[in-house]
């Protein structure tokens, strides 16, 4: 399996300074079995879920503007 690198940005001291008190490469472990804990829970199933949800709306509202629609009458060409 391949992985990918992602950067990640905390805020948290407490997280800042756990995360430093680490050896090294341990930090991606983890980050990673901390997320997917809590992906497994239930505030993080209606995370996953808000997100998606604002994600098609967001998605539905930028197809249907007006914006999108001048921009697409404007552009010339073959797009089937």
């Amino acid at each position: 399996m391949k992985g990918k690198r992602i950067t990640f940005r905390s805020y948290n001291p407490e997280v800042i300074e756990f995360l430093n008190s680490l050896p090294r490469g341990y930090r991606s472990y983890i980050i990673e079995t901390a997320l997917s804990a809590f992906m497994k829970t239930g505030a993080g199933k209606d995370l996953i879920r808000g997100q998606e949800k604002g994600r098609k709306e967001q998605e539905t509202t930028v197809l249907h503007s007006s914006k999108t629609k001048d921009l697409l009458d404007r552009l010339k060409g073959d797009f089937d």
